[in-house]
């Protein structure tokens, strides 16, 4: 049966970070955008359609990947865009797809491994014989083609379960940024540079500014992730 409605937003929304969720919500509706918002929470919120939030271990802070294939494979999209819940609109995104480069999964890739403080996880990426370059990853936005879902658990399931075998225990940027790697054809079209109006995310030595742009053109994304800056 083909699906009604293209794409839709969602998240997690605890106790904690109910009022984020519903800024979030109420965000994107004073930006114009009506896209579906689906969110797994144990309150009501607002403009929104809300799911019962079943609690789980969280290892390693995979709860998103464990709750795309529990609740959103059961919905009726094409795409699911995650954005964590301290996430803003400033304006309408333009081209939200785009990234994806008609491929399965966008997660945006940040930093090259090398030159950052992930070592340690572009010797496991070469370790499993991912295509170089190796690249850290953002967590607070990505996209996923429903035919992929499963796809997507199992091998973030059996990724984080092999390393953690072997004494580490990976956290959602790195087991997002192996299946990422595993599923992209072309890296280019997932890096954050290539596309900074559409999403970005406030940086740990940054205040707290997001209706201001910065030289780079960064502050000037449609979609703004708080960060740890805020919290």
């Amino acid at each position: 049966m083909a699906r009604s409605t293209r794409y839709c937003y969602w998240s997690v929304a605890t106790l904690r970070y109910l009022p984020f969720m519903q800024g979030c919500v109420d965000s994107a509706r004073k930006s114009g955008v009506f896209s579906d918002f689906n969110v797994l929470t144990k309150e009501p919120l607002a403009d929104c359609q809300c799911f019962d939030l079943i609690e789980f271990q969280n290892e390693g802070g995979l709860f998103p990947i464990f709750y795309l294939k529990l609740a959103m494979d059961r919905l009726n999209y094409d795409y699911f865009v995650w954005l964590d819940a301290d996430t803003l609109f400033r304006s309408a995104p333009d081209g939200l797809l785009l990234p994806l480069a008609n491929g399965p999964i966008h997660v945006p890739f940040l930093t090259g491994l090398k030159d950052c403080s992930g070592l340690e996880t572009a010797n496991r990426y070469e370790g499993a014989r991912l295509t170089k370059p190796y690249f850290q990853c953002a967590t607070a936005f990505w996209i996923v083609h429903h035919d992929v879902i499963a796809a997507v658990y199992e091998l973030a399931r059996n990724y984080w379960e092999s390393v953690s075998a072997e004494g580490f225990q990976p956290n959602l940027s790195e087991v997002l940024g192996y299946v990422a790697h595993l599923l992209v054809a072309d890296y280019r079209p997932h890096l954050q540079s290539s596309f900074p109006r559409l999403w970005s995310e406030q940086r740990e030595s940054e205040p707290c500014q997001p209706h201001r742009s910065r030289p780079d053109g960064i502050g000037q994304s449609s979609i703004f992730h708080l960060g740890k800056g805020h919290k």
